[in-house]
């Protein structure tokens, strides 16, 4: 069982993008944790913030040490703004973070051919509303349109040598999923809170599910075998 279990930020309770909800999650065991990235426009400082940066916002900078310290710990930089591709892959570089480093959110799929280095260290876990016009109110209208969906993301993809879609856990239903893997491309879901919606995403092999359930998610984690 290869799926990754991710805490979401403010995982369990703890406070959204902060130092501690980065250190709950390192100490839980879990395989990789996520974290909303912004940049300060005036000290241009990577901070952890998902709709603005306050005078408090942590530093993407502290979080990237602490995680330094788990060698077996992923970051997934969830980016709230376009643009900052390079910066956020230069602060990890300077932590040793390249190769564990997953990119997330508002990613452009113009970074990989622009920084060569992102490419070849960090991960995509890309976006599928980024890509996908209107995504949400046409399948609202019409939820068969998510085959055509999944098809336009995968071209995507396959055009940029990118390996994972990441998407609201309730798209992700096996057609989709299906469509993907057809194309060698995996499943990212979000935000999967329920334990049984959990247990079910882990039997279907997804790459990554993402949560705030952390306890949850590792009790039903220990559940299925290595």
């Amino acid at each position: 069982m290869n799926t990754m279990i991710t805490a979401h930020s403010g995982a369990d309770h703890t406070e959204e993008n902060s130092i501690d909800f980065v250190r709950y999650a390192l100490a839980s065991g879990i395989g990789a944790l996520e974290v909303d990235v912004r940049m300060e426009p005036e000290t241009r400082l990577l901070t952890l913030g998902h709709d603005h940066v306050a005078k408090d916002s942590a530093l993407l900078s502290e979080a990237f040490r602490l995680i330094a310290q788990k060698p077996s710990v992923r970051v997934n930089c969830d980016l709230k703004e376009h643009g900052i591709e390079e910066a956020v892959f230069n602060l990890a570089k300077e932590y040793r973070l390249e190769d564990r480093l997953i990119y997330s959110g508002s990613f452009g799929v113009g970074a990989l051919d622009q920084f060569p280095e992102i490419r070849e260290h960090a991960r995509v876990f890309l976006n599928i509303e980024e890509y996908v016009p209107n995504l949400y109110e046409t399948l609202k209208k019409d939820p068969s349109k998510i085959r055509d969906a999944a098809g336009m993301i995968s071209s995507v993809c396959t055009e940029h040598g990118i390996g994972t879609v990441n998407t609201y856990y309730e798209l992700a239903v096996p057609e989709f999923q299906k469509i993907l893997a057809d194309a060698g491309i995996g499943v990212s879901v979000w935000t999967v809170n329920d334990e049984k919606a959990i247990r079910s995403f882990l039997d279907r092999g997804v790459t990554n599910i993402t949560t705030r359930n952390l306890t949850g998610a590792l009790h039903v984690l220990d559940e299925f075998p290595v």
